[in-house]
C-alpha cells in the first residue's frame, strides 16, 4: 500500500521519525501479544443488499433499483474482537446475541480463532441486523434498514452478565468497551464495568437510532477514551465551538488519562491533561469508511494502555484506520502484516 502524502503530513512523519522508530512499533505489538483483554459491547451484522441504480418510479416519489446480491459482515464487537486478535492471544469478548440460530451460525462462522466468546441470549430481540441498500458500481449507498430492538437487555439477562463481569473483570489488564447503544451497557453493567476494570479503554457511538441518548459522559470514568468529533459535539452540547475547547471540558468529566477525538479526513486529536498531539490521516482515498472508527479504536487502545506518547497512539490508530477505509465494510480485519507493512512505507 503506497499511499498519497501532502506535503503536511510529509512534515509530520519527519518530525515523527526524530522520536519514534519502526523498532519502537515491533516492541510494544510484541507486548501487546500477552496482554489479556476482554472486549464488552454489541453484535451487529453489517448487510450490503448489492443493487444496480434504475430511476425514479414514474408513478411515485421513490428511487427504483435492481437487486444483484447480499453480503453479510460482522461487525460492531465481533469486528473489533477480530481486529484485537491479530496482535494479541488472549482476547474475550462478552456480547449478547438475539433470538434465532441463522444469526448466530454466521456470527460463530465469522469469530476469528484467538477470540474466546461469552456469548449471552436475549430471547426479546433479534441479533442486530443492520441492512443498506448498495449501488454496487461505486459501493454508493442509498438508504439503510435496522432489524433491531434497542430497548435495554432482560433484568435477568442483566444480572447474570453482571456475575460474570464479576470474575471477568480483575482477571483481565485491559476492558475494551465498545457501546453501540443497543441495550447491552444498561446503568448496572457500566457501574460495574467502571468501578471494576483496571484500564478502561471507551467507545461510545452515535447512530441514527440511538442520536442524542447514547452520550460518552454516562460513564463517569474511562482511562482511554476515544470519540468521534459529532459524539463529542453532542456529549458537551456544544455544536460550533472550537474542538480544542470542547476536549478539557469532557476529559474533566471523564477522569481520563487520554481523550482522543477521530476528525475524519483531518486525522485525530489527542489531549492527555497538558498538551494536544494531532496526527494527521495516512490514506485520503476512501474505498468504505464503514468500520475505520473501530479499527482506529481497536489498534490505538492496547497503546493506551501501554502509556506509549500519544503521538504514537494516534500513529496506530490511524495506520488502521487508513488500511481500514480499503475493505469494504467489515469483509476482513486488519492483519499484523498490513498494518507493520504500511508502517514500514509511512516511516522510510
Amino acid at each position: 500500500m503506497t499511499p498519497e502524502l501532502s506535503n503536511e503530513t510529509g512534515k509530520w512523519l519527519e518530525r515523527f521519525k526524530k522520536k519514534n522508530s519502526f523498532a519502537e512499533i515491533l516492541a510494544s505489538l510484541k507486548k501487546a501479544k500477552d496482554l489479556k483483554i476482554l472486549l464488552i459491547g454489541d453484535t451487529i451484522i453489517d448487510e450490503y443488499m448489492y443493487c444496480d441504480l434504475i430511476g425514479r418510479s414514474l408513478k411515485e416519489a421513490i428511487l427504483r433499483v435492481k437487486y444483484l446480491s447480499t453480503e453479510r459482515f460482522a461487525g460492531g464487537v465481533i469486528a473489533v474482537a477480530n481486529h484485537l486478535s491479530s496482535f494479541c492471544d488472549n482476547v474475550t469478548m462478552l456480547t449478547v446475541l438475539g433470538a434465532g440460530p441463522e444469526n448466530e451460525t454466521f456470527i460463530k462462522s465469522q469469530l476469528l480463532s484467538k477470540v474466546k466468546p461469552v456469548f449471552f441470549k436475549r430471547e426479546d430481540a433479534v441479533t442486530v441486523v443492520n441492512k443498506r441498500i448498495v449501488r454496487k458500481a461505486f459501493l454508493e449507498k442509498f438508504f439503510g434498514i435496522y432489524e433491531i430492538n434497542d430497548k435495554p437487555i432482560p433484568e435477568n439477562i442483566e444480572v447474570i452478565i453482571g456475575e460474570s463481569l464479576d470474575s471477568l473483570l480483575p482477571a483481565h489488564d485491559l476492558v475494551i468497551v465498545m457501546d453501540y447503544g443497543f441495550g447491552l451497557m444498561t446503568p448496572a453493567i457500566i457501574e460495574k464495568v467502571v468501578d471494576k476494570s483496571k484500564f478502561l479503554a471507551l467507545n461510545v457511538q452515535t447512530n441514527s437510532v440511538n442520536l442524542g441518548f447514547n452520550l460518552v459522559t454516562k460513564y463517569k470514568k474511562a482511562d482511554y477514551v476515544s470519540e468521534s468529533d459529532p459524539e463529542l459535539r453532542l456529549a458537551a452540547g456544544q455544536k460550533f465551538t472550537p474542538i480544542k475547547e470542547l476536549i478539557p471540558t469532557v476529559w474533566s468529566k471523564m477522569n481520563s488519562k487520554l481523550f482522543t477525538v477521530t476528525l475524519g479526513p483531518d486525522g485525530s486529536l489527542s489531549y492527555d491533561g497538558k498538551n494536544f498531539y494531532k496526527v494527521p490521516v495516512f490514506n485520503t482515498k476512501a474505498l468504505d469508511r464503514v468500520g475505520a472508527g473501530d479499527a482506529y479504536f481497536a489498534w490505538s487502545a492496547p497503546q493506551a494502555f501501554f502509556g506509549v506518547n500519544p503521538a504514537m497512539v494516534g500513529f496506530f490508530g490511524n495506520v488502521a484506520g487508513g488500511i481500514a477505509i480499503d475493505i469494504v465494510c467489515n469483509r476482513k480485519p486488519v492483519t499484523i502484516e498490513a498494518f507493520l507493512n504500511f508502517a514500514k512505507t509511512l516511516l522510510k
